[in-house]
């Protein structure tokens, strides 16, 4: 289980989107808790994208560019959406480390073993994004040495 925050570092996707306004992205620990990690706030905005989307794809989707996004406990920007409406710009959100909208508050106590969903929730049509890998970071003191574990 995961007994502090402490001992959580990040989850993190490589990406790109269109327009991250119209995004919600969550995280689903094994216990079915939700932890927002892009709050959707609205539509209304700058236009604001999530490393390099090819924005002129709308029939025949095509991936651009992913950048590396983390969400951790110890980010020093604030969540994404925060960060981009203090920088009003248009153009991509920089890769790395964001507060999540929520807090990390419902892995508390969670089950390590498991599923973990990340899930994305596109509340506009007219876009779509990509995303290319994601991982999640734990202390290693939680995890017992995973050398020889079978992927399958």
């Amino acid at each position: 289980t995961l007994p502090s925050l402490d001992k959580f570092i990040a989850v993190c996707a490589n990406m790109e989107h269109s327009w991250i306004r119209d995004l919600q992205i969550e995280l689903e620990v094994p216990s079915g808790q939700i932890v927002v990690l892009n709050e959707f706030l609205g539509q209304t905005g700058s236009e604001v994208y999530l490393g390099e989307p090819d924005d002129s794809d709308d029939y025949d989707p095509n991936p651009g560019i992913g950048y590396t996004y983390c969400w951790t406990p110890t980010a020093v920007n604030p969540p994404m959406l925060t960060w981009a409406n203090q920088h009003p710009f248009q153009g991509t959100i920089p890769a790395g480390d964001y507060q999540a909208s929520s807090g990390f508050g419902p892995m508390l106590g969670c089950d390590l073993n498991g599923a973990w969903t990340l899930r994305c929730i596109d509340d506009w049509g007219i876009d779509n994004g990509y995303i290319f890998w994601w991982t999640l970071e734990f202390d290693p003191s939680l995890i017992p040495d995973c050398d020889n574990w079978i992927v399958e």
